[in-house]
Formats: structure tokens, C-alpha cells, sequence
């Protein structure tokens, strides 16, 4: 199971990425093939905003931020526009990639024709990069739509699974940890549902291997779902 800490204390005013050279490595040895990075997740990070969610494994934090539905005079069809912004990334191509996931997953659960004529803008921003920040900005995004209160069919389980060259696998790998992987995928997933919203392969993993490799980040992301539950429900509560 997920190692999960629960005493989030995060200073808003002064959120910003820490520096590659400030990131302490996590020792493989230490972790089983299951076992995620230390993590932390929070429904509801900004009280004002619309929904706002946070998630943070090992050294890598994500910020997601919601706002809307509003109407911006320009949009009029029968069903709600979906914007995403990502910042705190410089490669311009993933940045590309990584929007078009997040754009996929959330235009996928979100129940549109329920608002027509609105827009519904998602402001992802990365705060530091350590391997995995694809699912971590999933989580992020899944837990700020939660916290909205936008109508959606259910929640985003998403896990970053790595594989090494004798095909053991690696939940959650750091930068350092994929430096011994052939690849691994993004695999994100909505368990009421059955249905998988992002597959995210990359590297050289076998074609025989694929299979085997998406049945195992499955578990892995519905292990993750009570994790995720629980920052609901506490951000509830703390709204009573």
C-alpha cells in the first residue's frame, strides 16, 4: 500500500519548483516492486478557487487548479468547453503531450452537456519534476475536480509504472530510479467505470510485454484510490 502523509502543510505564498540539484534520490533497495514513493494528496488547496488539487510523490508536485464553469460570451454550443494550461515545464513537445493526456482524461469523465455555453479552464502547474509527473498531475487534476464540484463520472486512478531489463517493475520510479528502466507507461483509470483514460507508453518495452505491464499499473492505480477518497472526505469535512 501507498505510504501516505497526512500532515499537509503547504506555504501558498511561497509554492515555487525547488531546483534538480536540491532533490534528495530515493534508494531503490528500499522500495519493493509495489511500493509508491512517499506521497502526499490534498482536495481543496484554495479555498476561493473553484477546485484546486494537490499531489506530491517523492520529489515530484503538482498543482492543479480549477475555474468555472463561466461563460465567456464567446463560447455558445450545447455543451462546455475544456481548457488546460500546464506550466513549470520548459520542453515544449512534452508539454504538448502531457496537455493533450490531461485534456483526453478529464474531457473523458466530465459530464459536458451540462453545461452548455461554459467554459471550464484547468490550470496545471508543475512544481518539481522527479519522475512520474504525468500521473501526478492526473491525481492533481481528479482531485481539483472533486473539490469543484463539477459533475463527472468518477474518479482518475493514475500510477507511473517503470520496467527494468529483466522485466521486473517499478511503481512510481524517481528520475534516478528510470535511469535503470527499458521505459514504462503513464496508465490512468476510472474504477467505477471500467474504463482507462490514459495510456502513456514510452522507451523500449517489448510488445510481448505490454500486456502484462498495463495489468500491473491497473492494480497499482486502483491501490491508490482509498488514498484518494481520503483527501476527499477530509476536504469535506473540513468544509463542515
Amino acid at each position: 500500500m501507498p505510504t501516505i502523509r497526512s500532515n499537509l502543510n503547504i506555504p501558498l505564498t511561497h509554492l515555487s519548483r525547488i531546483e534538480d540539484d536540491q532533490m534528495e534520490a530515493i534508494e531503490m533497495d528500499k522500495r519493493s516492486a509495489t511500493t509508491f514513493r512517499p506521497l502526499c494528496v490534498k482536495c481543496g488547496v484554495f479555498g476561493a478557487q473553484d477546485g484546486s488539487g494537490y499531489a506530491e510523490f517523492g520529489n515530484t508536485r503538482v498543482l492543479a487548479q480549477i475555474i468555472g464553469p463561466d461563460g465567456d460570451g464567446k463560447w455558445e454550443e450545447d455543451h462546455a468547453k475544456i481548457t488546460v494550461t500546464l506550466k513549470g515545464l520548459e520542453n515544449e513537445k512534452q508539454i504538448a503531450e502531457y496537455r493533450a493526456e490531461l485534456m483526453s482524461s478529464a474531457s473523458s469523465v466530465i459530464f459536458i452537456n451540462k453545461y452548455p455555453g461554459k467554459v471550464i479552464e484547468i490550470e496545471v502547474t508543475v512544481l518539481s519534476d522527479d519522475g512520474g509527473v504525468l500521473s501526478a498531475a492526473l491525481s492533481a487534476v481528479t482531485l481539483a475536480l472533486a473539490h469543484s464540484g463539477i459533475e463527472h463520472m468518477g474518479l482518475t486512478a493514475s500510477v507511473h509504472v517503470g520496467m527494468r531489463a529483466n522485466e521486473d517493475y517499478i511503481t512510481d520510479p524517481s528520475t534516478s530510479e528510470s535511469a535503470d528502466t527499458l521505459g514504462g507507461v503513464t496508465f490512468a483509470f476510472v474504477p467505477n467505470l471500467s474504463q482507462t483514460t490514459c495510456v502513456s507508453l514510452y522507451g523500449r518495452i517489448p510488445i510481448e510485454a505490454t500486456k502484462s505491464l498495463l495489468e500491473f499499473a491497473k492494480q497499482r492505480a486502483i491501490a491508490i484510490v482509498p488514498v484518494l477518497h481520503k483527501a476527499i472526505v477530509n476536504s469535506i469535512k473540513e468544509k463542515q
